[in-house]
């Protein structure tokens, strides 16, 4: 099997161990609020992406048109607005790396 066929999933499992392993030796002293409104940008960002890269796959394997379901949307904007929402909360405070108030 060709790297490019496996490549792709490597980097992206090895980026969920990275996050995962950044989150546990985040520094005490800083808030954990900027790793959520990333994540939650990845989070809509990358499912979305992932699902329209396969439905043409999917759709000529099964020999039937697949549409955009209501699950693509409402992940997308659930994600969305978690990393708005934590953004905004946030975003007043002058030393919001430096802000000890979590």
């Amino acid at each position: 099997e060709p790297p490019s066929e496996w490549l792709l999933r490597l980097l992206l499992i090895g980026s969920v161990g990275m996050l995962a392993g950044l989150t546990a030796v985040w520094p005490r002293h800083l808030p954990h609020w900027p790793i959520i409104v990333v994540l939650g940008v990845i989070g809509a960002v990358m499912p979305t992406w992932f699902y329209f890269q396969v439905r043409p796959l999917v759709a000529n394997a099964v020999g039937v048109k697949i549409g955009v379901g209501m699950g693509v949307w409402l992940n997308g904007a659930g994600h969305l607005l978690l990393a708005a929402a934590v953004w905004l909360e946030n975003r007043g405070s002058s030393y919001w790396l430096l802000d000890n108030n979590q």
